[in-house]
């Protein structure tokens, strides 16, 4: 609890200035302040050097990831799901690091299946809507879009033009096989 009133006597007010004298305010008025210390050049080119020595290639992360583990990473590793994964948002994203729209290696799975039935790569404009969950890929659930402004205006009112909608799933047949009588 601080004392209100409390004032310093005149030998701790100067045993408190002079140990302040000559510092520098480390962070622009912060509490953390510098003692005023410096490294040499010598030292400096020390760190310098120490630290060019630690930047590694990718290759060399791997290795030393494997044997410190003893697994691998990505296929290699014994908890490996295919590369799918189900992101917080709910939509499932799965590993393709060659893809042109992959994101730190990863394409929604939804534009996978979308593009694999419109025979290309979807364009960065074109968007993806779920008719039901997220994580509902199924092609009966997907409907795309040429343009941003087209899937809103779909999921406000549903007012789009035929020629802004580049795959509709709604409107694919599903041929299912007759039961067999046995």
């Amino acid at each position: 609890m601080p004392k209100k009133g409390f004032k310093h006597s005149e030998a701790s007010r100067i045993k408190i200035s002079n140990s302040h004298k000559g510092q520098i305010p480390w962070n622009k008025g912060k509490s953390s302040w510098s003692k005023g210390k410096h490294f040499s050049q010598e030292h400096k080119n020390n760190i310098s050097k120490a630290l060019k020595n630690k930047k590694k290639t990718r290759e060399h992360i791997r290795k030393m990831i494997k044997s410190k583990t003893g697994q691998g990473m990505g296929k290699n590793n014994p908890a490996w799901k295919g590369g799918r994964i189900k992101t917080y948002q709910g939509y499932i994203i799965i590993h393709r690091p060659k893809h042109p729209s992959a994101k730190d290696n990863h394409v929604a799975e939804h534009r996978l299946v979308v593009e694999r039935i419109i025979g290309r790569y979807l364009l960065p404009t074109e968007e993806v809507h779920h008719l039901g969950e997220r994580c509902d890929n199924r092609l009966a659930m997907l409907i795309a879009f040429s343009t941003k402004s087209a899937h809103q205006r779909f999921e406000r009112n549903k007012n789009v033009k035929p020629e802004e909608i580049v795959f509709d799933g709604r409107k694919l047949k599903v041929h299912l096989k007759p039961p067999q009588s046995g």
